[in-house]
């Protein structure tokens, strides 16, 4: 744990100078952004090179890449702001100690209630493979279909602390959670502190909104439990039908779990940094937020920058943007276009001219007419936003002509059961106030005696949306057009283009969505979303917050109630932290990192087979009872003690879980797990067949296996021999 913490701040250190070179406009000097920009120059390296051969030399280079660019920037005599690398400092270790206390409490990879044995397998793998991408666990001889960046990452900092991967995958957790919270600090506070307001108060908040805060869901369950019986019944009752929780959880205060608040709108899962972390999985959606808000620096970066610095505007565009995009799109493909897009959305809302980064652009200066002016912008920001994506393409072409392309049985869905009105509020009620209050005071200056005409329009947007039975877009959609309006108006700040970039989110998945095997209608598709939608409005909610000026009431000390509310609010969001961490904490048994402590107690024996299968080099191919959902056994199927062979060594198994139809497609995935029952139940002939085209070098025979293929015998195949066996595993080496 210590290294791990002292490895994250010697990259905060050796960063600071390239952020600082970067992000020289920000009050911060990209202090907060110095732990993913010194990551991002880190792995690009490795990640080209790991193509030809991946090992520790690859390392080293990649090392020696960062060392020799921080070398370069800080040469150039930066300024560094001391006092906010000492802040960041601090929101950083109060980030990585909270998850580390998390996970102490809770360290285990268990197959129900997440991804981790997907997770960890790609940890393992990662560690095992001599060459990118990585075997595919699941699916033995191909290569890894699956966005694998941040377990490169996780596995690049295992490799340079000599961490076991065990104790590894939870303090990787930790390392991600504090460069995410920092990030918002130092992104919030410059933002606010362009526009002469406190740093600290901004940065904290939106530290806190980002790391801390949660939807209502947890508020309401005090409430309501708080009720007289039969009032309580009734509004949970009431709640229930309108969204996805349960009655019954809403009315008794001791059933408030940390899971419950993550499944409030229908047929969705609509997660938040706090739910993820404690969750504990080391995935994609979670693993890419800190990159998330280093594109979102480097767009406020764009955004703050003069007309007259050209190069420097068309540097951060063209060059800096598209490398930190491109890992973006290995760590979490889902957040490739939403970095594309926030980058669009500086370049259209600047006060500088859009079509002056385009080389060779031949359109002209602003024209007369406000539409053609706006038209012209537009356009512009669109070619931008073209040219981004297809440099950033170019930074990670292995991955775009190879694991991005290689899915199968996917394909845009539309019109999907929308939203409703209560369980959207529940969600994201809090942040949409804060915005409203927000740009509801700029908005009052600004039109002025249109302000009617404005808020007549605005009732008519929420008229029609709740008549189509699109309640988000009612509730969204205003404050869209209104922060679009202010931003065109420069009368508001970068806070705003977060603001936009959110709601655009928020409406597209309320109307397009990905069709895959992941989850039925749009489930993964919000899943994947509104994590991205969180951190980027929770990151402007802090620095609106202190943006907000108090009306002037008679008689009323103004700023005095202002304050107050503002306590409600945080009390507020962090009801569910403090009831739910309690809880976490109380429940422990055991204090300790080791993700591998309760298949030590649950299944011992198997673990000491699946130990010796560890120790032997390569990545031997293995088979094993595949995950499946078609099995007849229901404990073989997904989200059970199954490939845990695989997931806990990182050794490819021939057919691994379900997960593989949506990477591989129906047929392959079933031709697969046919071969496996072969291989377990065929003849001498049959199996010796298929273990030779397949190149399996061990086979597990353990309760799985028997319990689909009975009383499992290879009397009869020759080239097997008993390389491992106990009470419960035999593991057959194939000579």
């Amino acid at each position: 744990m210590v290294s791990w913490w002292v490895l994250f701040l010697i990259l905060a250190g050796i960063g600071l100078p390239i952020a600082a070179t970067v992000f020289a406009g920000l009050p911060d000097r990209g202090a907060g952004l110095a732990v993913p920009t010194a990551i991002v120059v880190l792995i690009l390296p490795i990640y080209w090179l790991g193509h030809l051969t991946y090992n520790g030399i690859v390392i080293g280079i990649g090392v020696l890449v960062l060392l020799g660019t921080s070398y370069w920037c800080w040469s150039k005599g930066p300024s560094i702001d001391r006092r906010r690398v000492r802040e960041v400092a601090v929101v950083f270790t109060a980030g990585f100690g909270l998850v580390v206390a998390i996970r102490a409490a809770d360290p285990s990879i268990l197959p129900a209630g997440g991804e981790k044995f997907l997770d960890f397998g790609l940890l393992n793998a990662i560690l095992r493979t001599d060459q990118l991408p990585p075997e595919d666990i699941w699916f033995a001889g191909e290569p890894v279909q699956y966005y694998y960046g941040g377990h490169l990452i996780a596995g690049v900092l295992t490799e340079l602390t000599r961490t076991p991967p065990r104790y590894a995958y939870n303090v990787a957790l930790a390392g991600f959670f504090g460069s995410l919270v920092a990030a918002a600090y130092g992104l919030a506070g410059s933002v606010a502190a362009r526009h002469g307001h406190r740093f600290k108060p901004a940065g904290a908040f939106a530290a806190l909104f980002v790391g801390v805060a949660s939807n209502l869901v947890a508020v309401v369950q005090v409430v309501v439990a708080a009720l007289p019986v039969g009032i309580g019944e009734g509004i949970s009752r009431w709640l229930a039908e309108r969204t996805a929780l349960e009655a019954g959880r809403l009315t008794a205060f001791d059933t408030l779990t940390y899971w419950t608040s993550s499944r409030v709108i229908r047929g969705t899962i609509n997660e938040f940094p706090l739910f993820a972390w404690m969750n504990g999985d080391l995935h994609a959606h979670m693993m890419s937020t800190p990159f998330l808000l280093l594109a979102a620096g480097l767009a406020l970066a764009y955004f703050v920058t003069d007309e007259g610095a050209l190069r420097r505007r068309r540097f951060l565009v063209f060059g800096a943007v598209p490398p930190v995009a491109g890992l973006i799109a290995v760590i979490n493909t889902w957040s490739f276009p939403s970095v594309i897009g926030v980058m669009g959305l500086a370049l259209l809302f600047s006060p500088t001219d859009p079509w002056t980064v385009v080389p060779m652009s031949r359109f002209g200066r602003s024209q007369p007419s406000t539409w053609r002016n706006e038209a012209r912008r537009v356009l512009a920001a669109f070619v931008g936003v073209v040219a981004i994506a297809g440099v950033s393409i170019l930074w990670v072409l292995p991955f775009f002509i190879g694991p991005a392309t290689g899915a199968s049985g996917r394909s845009i869905g539309l019109f999907p059961g929308r939203s409703g009105l209560v369980e959207f509020l529940l969600v994201y009620g809090w942040l949409l106030l804060v915005f409203a209050l927000y740009l509801g005071d700029r908005a009052r200056s600004q039109f002025g005696d249109r302000t009617g005409q404005v808020v007549l329009a605005i009732g008519l947007v929420v008229i029609v949306s709740m008549i189509a039975n699109a309640a988000a877009v009612a509730v969204v959609l205003p404050i869209l057009g209104v922060a679009w309006v202010l931003l065109r108006r420069d009368s508001a700040g970068f806070e705003s283009v977060l603001i936009v970039a959110g709601a655009g989110l928020v409406l597209l998945v309320e109307f397009v969505y990905l069709q895959e095997q992941a989850g039925p209608g749009r489930m993964n598709t919000v899943f994947k979303t509104y994590m991205q939608v969180w951190v980027l409005w929770a990151t402007a909610a802090g620095a609106a917050i202190v943006r907000i000026r108090p009306p002037t009431l008679p008689s009323i000390d103004a700023s005095m109630v202002a304050r107050g509310l503002v306590a409600v609010l945080v009390v507020a969001v962090s009801v569910y932290g403090g009831i739910t961490l309690g809880i976490h904490f109380g429940n422990a048994s055991t204090v300790t990192l080791d993700a591998t402590t309760w298949a030590a107690s649950a299944h011992s024996e198997e673990l000491a087979a699946i130990h010796y299968l560890d120790e032997q080099p390569g990545q031997p191919n293995i088979v094993s009872a595949p995950g499946c959902w078609c099995n007849s056994v229901e404990s073989t199927r997904p989200y059970r003690w199954v490939n845990a062979p695989s997931s806990f060594t990182g050794i490819p198994t021939l057919a691994g879980w379900s997960h593989e139809v949506g990477y591989r497609g129906q047929e392959p995935y079933d031709a697969r797990v046919e071969d496996v029952r072969t291989i377990y139940t065929g003849t001498p002939e049959q199996r010796r067949s298929l273990l030779d085209r397949y190149d399996v070098e061990y086979i597990y025979v353990g309760p799985n296996e028997r319990a689909l293929y009975g009383d499992v015998s290879f009397e009869g195949v020759e080239g097997l021999s008993v390389a491992f066996d106990n009470e419960v595993v035999t593991i057959y080496r194939v000579t």
